[in-house]
């Protein structure tokens, strides 16, 4: 990364051992450009503050501009709570106060969507976290989000959904999908479901390139699933993009969604 003239500051933050397990589900090329975008996002937001002389370095005032609804304090027997940790440099609505989930979209060849561009959450909040403090560590001057999501059980139900669980499928379909090659005749219901529930890889893509078919029960193991600090799995649930516009559209002004926001590590001094 000196090559390319990053610092090193910015390099030790992108491989802090402390989130071996997160950077291990993107490339090192994702990473460098998303913190880069993050970095580059948060200066112009500074400037345009210095220039208005607003000194508050924090989120209220964003969270002021997004959607704000009541807290999710406790969680309701017909609900399930999905979190997604982001950057406060995301656009988070639109116009019409509804989510805007453009930042919230991964495109197709990630863990579990071959074809098409998905919505990643997880049930974990922990999982969600260890996600924030990666992005809070690599872009110290930036608030980070903990964006929580209350899906009624209902909607869920009405989802086709499928179960992923770290095993031979597992490895076979998260090959397929990170190399974008053609799913075996098996793996195919996976790619119709609207929703895919499973563990979450941490093998890095560039290792899983190298991999042949051959080479997947032997170099693909059970220690390339993202494990939290107490020994739980990680878990996520993938939706598919446009399934996940219509649960939303569901829970529009149902004061379902609720932003926590994190201030930066850093300040700076206008």
């Amino acid at each position: 990364m000196t090559k390319l003239g990053i610092r090193k500051e910015v390099s030790d933050a992108i491989l802090d051992e402390r989130f071996k397990g997160v950077f291990g589900t993107q490339s090192l090329e994702h990473w460098i450009e998303d913190t880069l975008r993050i970095n580059y996002a948060t200066l112009l937001r500074l400037q345009d503050q210095a220039e208005n002389e607003e000194i508050d370095l924090g989120y209220e005032g964003y969270l002021e501009r997004c959607i704000v609804p009541e807290s999710l304090t406790e969680v309701e027997e017909d609900y399930t709570i999905l979190y997604k940790a982001i950057s406060s440099t995301e656009p988070l609505s639109l116009e019409d106060g509804s989510l805007d989930i453009s930042s919230l979209t991964s495109p197709r060849g990630n863990n579990f969507n071959y074809l098409q561009s998905a919505i990643y959450l997880t049930p974990q909040r922990s999982t969600a976290e260890q996600v924030r403090e990666y992005i809070a560590i690599r872009c110290p001057f930036s608030s980070t989000l903990l964006l929580k999501i209350n899906i009624p059980n209902a909607l869920l139900a009405s989802l086709k959904t499928e179960e992923l669980w770290y095993g031979e499928h597992w490895r076979q379909f998260i090959w397929h999908c990170k190399n974008k090659s053609p799913l075996p005749q098996h793996l195919e219901v996976l790619e119709s479901a609207d929703l895919i529930k499973g563990h979450i890889c941490n093998k890095p893509p560039a290792q899983l390139a190298r991999l042949g078919h051959t080479d997947l029960e032997t170099e693909f193991s059970e220690s390339d699933v993202f494990v939290l600090d107490y020994g739980e799995k990680g878990v996520q649930w993938c939706f598919k993009e446009d399934k996940f516009r219509g649960l939303v559209e569901e829970l529009r002004g149902s004061g379902r969604v609720h932003i926590e926001g994190f201030e930066p590590l850093s300040c700076v001094g206008i």
